[in-house]
């Protein structure tokens, strides 16, 4: 669980190359849009430095944690009744 939660927030981060940034680009105006499709490659050689030197880590596991308790809480609430 903890591997899956932790693809699908990466996947969420929204920098150009992965699917957040589809969803941002929703709500951006048409000149943000058009820099960062311009600067597109530059953005993902970023993303993949800071991929690779552990920075985007101090994002993603406060986020995992948060949602592998709060998938823990919601599978554990039907047993928790007490009879």
């Amino acid at each position: 669980m903890m591997i899956n939660v932790s693809l699908a927030v990466f996947n969420f981060i929204p920098i150009p190359p992965l699917d957040g940034s589809k969803i941002l680009m929703a709500f951006l105006p048409d000149k943000a849009i058009f820099w960062i499709e311009k600067n597109q490659m530059y953005i993902t050689i970023i993303f993949i430095i800071a991929v690779m030197m552990g920075g985007v880590s101090n994002i993603i596991y406060p986020v995992q944690t948060v949602l592998c308790d709060v998938i823990n809480w919601l599978t554990a609430l039907p047993f928790s009744w007490a009879w």
